[in-house]
């Protein structure tokens, strides 16, 4: 394969970035509609738990369009991947679906959670009888993007997102108007719908571009010598659906040993708007590894090198800017009064967002052997690295506790860098002994 650019990484990549920024943008949008809507605490706290738990249950989705972009490359593993998928999308839909429509769902809420009044139930079951089909929308949305991308065609995931984003504006806006319906509702039909529109128009974008879905498949570059077997699929799948599981778990976990410490409503309400900021300004990283994935260059050759300095630069552009918010007068401004954090809270946190401020580097740097990982269907290194950084965020928690006299909410940020940091070494350490710039060698990868 010849070296890549630059120029062609920018071009491929920008449109991911500025999707995740947008897509990000649609959930403060959302939180501020529900500010506004009758029943504006008991909205949020409920949208709030519905969205949480409905992720983790879903989470295994989101690697939907990995496994379209690692396998599909002619009209037989067309119609494999996406058999696959839907049944993999039909065993999610189901548990959501008795969550939101049986007594499972008030079961969990109960004693899982630890809703307790009945109008938080009542409320939290109307959220999940429509968040229950979040998967199938989700599949079906990953699906082409993942066809798009493995065409090297991420301008065309874009216009999707542009009207998903100007639709929910307009449906927002609408239910603010009207003052009908409770906020759980508008943001659960503005979430799913979003989704769906998202979906069905990058599917009509490749139809228009290429005809049918499957004529666009044509123009991919072969990568499996016409042999995918539902076994191989499943074997990529079920490591990253475990990562994606624990990834939706390491938030919850940090949060809980924040509310264990001093002044836990402080550190929680700063640790949760650094957090934001983290997620808005440094989200697009989650899409760096469709870098390496796609162009599929290997460890010590040059383009694999163009590929790493790439990402290496993006997150160092994107941990400079956390650090400007982190450490000037300008990030106090901004977090003050442009978001209308109070004082008392600002300061502190600033020095949450500083203890974040290595994550965009060592994420941009792990992004890029993620890639390798996907193209070469080793997925189960990624399960691995994410299962450490678990019980090291855990260990790291307790550590930073008991020897350092810092607010939680800090410790809380370092414990995540931490466990970040040691995946990420881990990652990099099987892919540097068992890759060669020829190909693959060693057990590990067998």
């Amino acid at each position: 394969m010849s070296d890549i650019s630059y120029h062609r990484l920018f071009q491929f990549f920008l449109p991911l970035a500025v999707t995740a920024m947008l897509i990000g943008s649609t959930h403060t949008i959302t939180s501020a509609t529900l500010a506004r809507l009758p029943y504006p605490e008991l909205s949020l706290a409920v949208f709030a738990v519905v969205r949480s738990l409905s992720n983790i249950t879903k989470a295994p989705t989101l690697m939907s369009s990995q496994v379209v972009m690692a396998f599909i490359d002619d009209r037989k593993s067309y119609y494999l991947v996406r058999k696959t998928l839907v049944v993999m999308g039909g065993i999610f839909i189901l548990v959501l679906f008795l969550m939101g429509y049986t007594p499972l769902g008030g079961w969990i809420l109960r004693n899982i959670i630890g809703l307790k009044g009945k109008q938080e139930i009542e409320f939290a079951y109307l959220a999940l009888r429509i968040t229950c089909f979040l998967p199938v929308v989700e599949i079906f949305r990953n699906f082409f993007q993942g066809i798009a991308i493995s065409l090297k065609k991420t301008n065309f995931i874009m216009p999707g997102i542009i009207i998903r984003l100007i639709a929910v504006f307009l449906f927002l806006w609408w239910s603010i108007w009207v003052q009908s319906f409770p906020g759980m509702i508008v943001g659960s039909i503005a979430w799913v719908g979003g989704i769906a529109l998202e979906a069905i128009l990058i599917y009509f974008y490749i139809k228009l571009y290429y005809g049918t879905p499957l004529k666009a498949v044509e123009q991919i570059s072969e990568k499996n010598k016409g042999v995918v077997s539902f076994k191989q699929i499943i074997k990529f799948f079920i490591p990253l659906g475990l990562m994606m599981f624990v990834t939706q778990g390491l938030q919850p976990i940090v949060q809980s040993g924040i509310a264990r410490g001093d002044m836990p409503t402080r550190s929680l309400a700063a640790y949760g708007v650094a957090w934001t900021l983290i997620i808005f300004v440094a989200g697009s990283l989650r899409r760096l590894h469709q870098c390496s994935l796609v162009f599929a260059h290997r460890p010590g050759t040059k383009g694999w090198q163009t590929v790493l300095r790439f990402s290496l630069a993006i997150g160092l552009l994107v941990g400079a800017i956390i650090l400007i918010i982190a450490i000037t007068p300008l990030g106090f401004w901004f977090i003050n009064s442009v978001m209308a954090v109070p004082i008392i809270l600002t300061g502190l946190v600033q020095q949450t967002m500083l203890a974040f401020s290595l994550y965009p580097l060592i994420r941009s740097f792990r992004e890029s052997y993620w890639g390798l990982l996907m193209q070469r269907q080793t997925t189960n290194m990624i399960a691995i690295g994410k299962v450490v950084n678990l019980a090291v965020v855990i260990g790291s928690f307790i550590f930073f506790s008991v020897l350092f006299n810092l607010p939680t909410a800090v410790v809380g940020a370092l414990a995540f860098t931490t466990g970040e940091g040691i995946e990420t070494l881990i990652i990099w350490y099987y892919v540097s002994f068992y890759y060669t710039p020829e190909g693959e060698i060693g057990s590990l990868s067998s």
